[in-house]
């Protein structure tokens, strides 16, 4: 007698997360020094997030990382820090990591003066171009304290983001206008940046371009 088919387990067609192999850890150690996490994510095809998680688990340290901290560094990032630059800003001004900066800010017990700018206030973010407004005053969620303008003005017509996920540009030739943004999962966020969802030759292509992009910002900078 024939046993009937099981019936497809919905479950089943999400995708696993990846595992950590021996290759994938001895990579990481060689590569974590002097090489950007999202690079080494990309070779290892682990997500940005997951190798940064396994680094900190392996204690694994930048390069410039290791260096010592002089009387005169401490005085320009607390000069810096003070006047409102962010850590990944002084630290790549230092040639150091924005973690390597936290870490010292909160070594040497500096902390940023309270944000006086007052609910409704705006700025463009100079890294990545978007406006971001001030939202709330809480003093212990700073973080949550600002809101990009674009996600604000999206919610207005949808309703708040649900939990879990984000919104992402539809069409990155068009403005950034509420029609065209699209909710995404957070943990499909980074996959579709780099394209895993691409045919492989397409996959390259588009690595190909990044490493130009890379290297054309690296010689604008010398």
């Amino acid at each position: 007698m024939t046993r009937p088919a099981t019936p497809p387990n919905p479950a089943s067609n999400k995708t696993a997360r990846k595992s950590w192999t021996d290759e994938d850890l001895t990579t990481l150690r060689r590569m974590y020094g002097n090489h950007p996490v999202k690079e080494i994510a990309e070779r290892i095809g682990h997500s940005f997030f997951s190798t940064e998680r396994k680094a900190a688990d392996l204690r694994l340290f930048k390069r410039n990382d290791l260096r010592v901290w002089t009387n005169a560094d401490d005085e320009f990032l607390s000069r810096q820090y003070s006047e409102g630059k962010r850590p990944v800003e002084i630290g790549r001004y230092m040639g150091r990591t924005a973690k390597s900066v936290c870490q010292r800010l909160e070594r040497i017990g500096i902390r940023r003066p309270k944000d006086t700018r007052p609910v409704g206030y705006e700025y463009s973010d100079p890294k990545t171009g978007l406006t971001r407004r001030k939202v709330a005053d809480a003093p212990l969620s700073r973080t949550a304290n600002w809101k990009r303008v674009d996600v604000i003005q999206w919610e207005e017509i949808n309703g708040p983001v649900p939990d879990g996920y984000t919104l992402m540009i539809a069409n990155k030739y068009l403005p950034r206008a509420p029609s065209n943004l699209r909710l995404i999962k957070k943990d499909e966020l980074w996959p579709t940046l780099i394209g895993v969802h691409l045919p492989p030759e397409v996959q390259e292509l588009a690595q190909l371009k990044r490493q130009i992009v890379r290297e054309a910002k690296k010689l604008k900078g010398k």
